[in-house]
Parts: C-alpha cells; sequence; structure tokens
C-alpha cells in the first residue's frame, strides 16, 4: 500500500520541539465521521524539515473492557509498521503518485479517545501541496486530504527557532 520510510537521511530527523515553535496549518479537520469510529486531525504543524501529523479517534462509550482492550491494541498496531490492519498515514507530495508511509511518532489515548502522532519528512526545497492518505484496513476506511502548496508553505514559514538546541 505504502512505500516505508524509516529514517536514514537528515530530513528524517524528528521535530525537534525544544528548538522550534511549530507553523500551524489549519484547524482541526475531520478525516471520517461513521457511527461508531469518528477520526480527525487534531493538530498538523510545520517544522523546517517536516511536518507532525496528529490524529484524533474516539468511539462511543461505554464499551466492556474487552472491547476496549481489542480496540486499543487495534489501534496502537499503528507502530507496527506498514501492513498491519490499524491506522496508517500515507504521504506524497504534489503531483507525485507513490504513496509513503508516514513514520508513527507517538500515541496515547483511553477508552474512547485515542492520539496517533505521524511524522513526515520534508525537504526544505519542496514547495508543493502535502496529500494526505488515512486508511484503516481491518474497518474498510480510506479517506484523502490535502494541504495546499500555499498552505503548506505558509505553515512552514510560521515555525519559528527558539534557540539553537544542542
Amino acid at each position: 500500500m505504502f512505500a516505508a520510510r524509516y529514517g536514514g537521511t537528515d530530513q528524517d530527523k524528528y521535530p525537534d520541539h525544544t528548538a522550534w515553535i511549530p507553523g500551524e496549518f489549519s484547524d482541526p479537520r475531520a478525516l471520517y465521521a461513521g457511527p461508531d469510529l469518528h477520526i480527525q486531525i487534531e493538530r498538523a504543524e510545520a517544522y523546517p524539515n517536516g511536518a507532525l501529523i496528529s490524529l484524533t479517534v474516539r468511539v462511543p462509550e461505554p464499551m466492556s473492557l474487552e472491547a476496549q482492550r481489542g480496540f486499543a491494541g487495534e489501534v496502537i498496531s499503528f507502530h507496527s509498521g506498514p501492513g498491519h490492519v490499524g491506522p496508517n498515514l500515507g504521504y506524497r507530495f504534489g503531483a507525485t503518485t507513490d504513496w509513503t508511509q508516514a513514520v508513527p511518532w507517538g500515541h496515547g489515548g483511553t477508552h474512547g479517545h485515542y492520539e496517533l502522532h505521524y511524522w513526515i519528512p520534508v525537504d526544505p526545497g519542496i514547495e508543493a501541496a502535502l496529500r494526505l492518505l488515512f486508511v484503516w484496513p481491518g474497518r474498510s476506511i480510506s479517506e484523502r486530504f490535502d494541504y495546499s502548496s500555499a498552505e503548506h508553505s505558509s505553515a512552514r514559514d510560521r515555525a519559528k527557532r527558539v534557540w539553537n538546541s544542542a
């Protein structure tokens, strides 16, 4: 589904939270709204070397303890890399046709609310639309969302260095 991309080059370094205040892309946007599942882009932050995309996954409560454990396992399987049945985020720039797996960066949550964070390395010279593809194979969900080239550039321009990191 997605070409894997984990580590290797300078642009793959994670965001430097201590040295940068990221530029925000836009307000939260729903990716999927079903009767028993809601997924949205909660935050999209731009750094000079990439973008940190934070998704929230919500399910109605109450859920049995067994159902909570099963769902939590499915959600956090996004750390397993390409090929799992849980949530995946892919990306591409501009008119390119190949999707690349965003790097699973972190997660949190409990019961009916989970946060998933994905890192997308971006070459500082890229001035193109950032296209996202969210898929959850185990739930037959596939949703696209695009940030225009102007939105992407503007968010990166709003990122501010606080100080040089060690």
